[in-house]
């Protein structure tokens, strides 16, 4: 990730908002997604991003490739993190 957390987990405040706060989610979603090692869509407990969803984010990971791959369950939206 470009605006990745430091050694502390600090996400520089020089980064834009938006870009903040998609990099908490990211890292959220790793962390929570490599605890639980999910081969299959598993619940994360982390609330989808979009503005008026009240989604919840699954997740699940593919070690062979190092993907992790999430979707919320209520809108459209979904993600594949790389390099992690």
């Amino acid at each position: 990730m470009q605006h990745s957390p430091d050694e502390s987990w600090n996400i520089p405040k020089k980064v834009p908002k938006e870009a903040r706060e998609i990099s908490a989610f990211f890292s959220l979603v790793i962390d929570e997604t490599m605890e639980k090692l999910p081969s299959t869509l598993t619940s994360t407990g982390i609330r989808c991003f979009r503005k008026r969803c009240s989604g919840v984010i699954s997740s699940q990971v593919d070690l062979d490739n190092n993907e992790i791959f999430w979707k919320c369950s209520k809108c459209r939206n979904t993600g594949t993190i790389t390099g992690w």
